[in-house]
């Protein structure tokens, strides 16, 4: 379910900016462009990554409780789940890169895509932090959390320098760059997607599923 709505944004996105340019224009529908906020594309994912940091505080919670030395790191998931889902809704980076930028007098094709550097560097931070506990984790659930990673990262660091290469040297209205943030926000989604199935399995495997109860027993 949460995948068949992706796709419809995707695609919806996606015919958008082929149909506009064909026409001889370049604006795209504002309430499926990925590449702005406060639309649907935009909570969706805020939603989405919510959802995921649930499930990790869910672990987390589950661990805390079995006294697993592990319980740290899925806290820090979920925490990280959390913010990101916070900035997805609100712009929070697109936001500080645009005020650096102005303050700098940086053009908008470089400034809108200054943040991939420190956003690069953050991811390489949390790799070598988890890289014990990614080592610790079942082969299956292991492999399913590195592709999620390796996914999310490949929309969000490759193909949105790409996007910021297009945006330099053709413009932020070309079909190319247009195109490529489609792609982009496609394999972030995806990504969280892996990440939520790799959470589920975890659940459902080391944890014996979730029960949920109502009312009193007894």
């Amino acid at each position: 379910m949460l995948a068949s709505v992706a796709a419809i944004l995707v695609a919806a996105d996606a015919l958008g900016i082929v149909v506009s340019h064909l026409r001889g224009g370049y604006h795209r529908m504002s309430i499926f462009n990925v590449d702005q906020g406060g639309n649907a594309p935009a909570y969706y994912f805020a939603v989405l990554i919510l959802l995921l940091a649930g499930l990790l505080a869910v672990v987390s919670t589950a661990r805390r409780a079995a006294g697993e030395r592990d319980r740290p790191y899925w806290t820090g998931l979920a925490v990280l789940a959390l913010c990101f889902s916070v900035d997805e809704a609100v712009g929070i980076h697109d936001r500080l890169a645009e005020y650096a930028g102005r303050i700098l007098r940086i053009p908008v094709a470089v400034w809108t895509y200054a943040w991939v550097a420190p956003y690069a560097a953050l991811m390489i931070i949390v790799v070598v932090i988890y890289f014990r506990f990614f080592m610790s984790l079942r082969r299956r659930i292991r492999f399913l959390m590195g592709l999620a990673f390796a996914v999310y990262v490949a929309g969000a660091i490759v193909a949105e320098s790409i996007g910021g290469y297009f945006a330099r040297t053709m413009s932020m209205r070309s079909a190319p760059y247009q195109l490529m943030t489609t792609l982009e926000w496609a394999l972030e989604v995806a990504g969280v997607l892996v990440a939520i199935y790799a959470v589920m399995t975890y659940i459902d495997e080391e944890l014996g599923g979730l029960e949920l109860r109502t009312g009193s027993s007894g």
